[in-house]
């Protein structure tokens, strides 16, 4: 299931799909669970960027609660995690909640390499 959001959707990202999806292009994956306070105030910033940014990157979110393969396999050790991966590597990670406008700046760092 997806959630559309502007042009750009935040994908539910699963044990049987993670791997296959996040392989090619830039990707932001929220990993976070439903009892997570702190997930609450980083989800919509995913989805804003996601409404901004949805032609240039694509988003997903990952339940660690349900998806305990994938969790592991990526060393989410403590929601929010935020894994910027770039052609199914990881290439950024921001561990608990920032500001929006951090998130922001590490994708657009992605997005454009030769910006500061």
């Amino acid at each position: 299931m997806t959630s559309a959001i502007g042009r750009g959707f935040v994908e539910e990202l699963n044990d049987a799909t993670f791997s296959h999806r996040i392989a090619s292009g830039l990707w932001m994956v929220e990993f976070w669970s439903p009892d997570c306070r702190p997930c609450l105030a980083v989800s919509p910033v995913v989805h804003a960027l996601a409404g901004e940014y949805g032609s240039v990157a694509q988003f997903g979110s990952v339940n660690v609660d349900t998806e305990l393969k994938t969790s592991l396999s990526q060393r989410v050790m403590g929601v929010p995690t935020v894994v910027l991966f770039q052609d199914g590597r990881p290439a950024d990670v921001l561990y608990t909640t920032y500001p929006a406008h951090i998130y922001r700046e590490r994708l657009m760092r992605l997005v454009n390499p030769s910006r500061p």
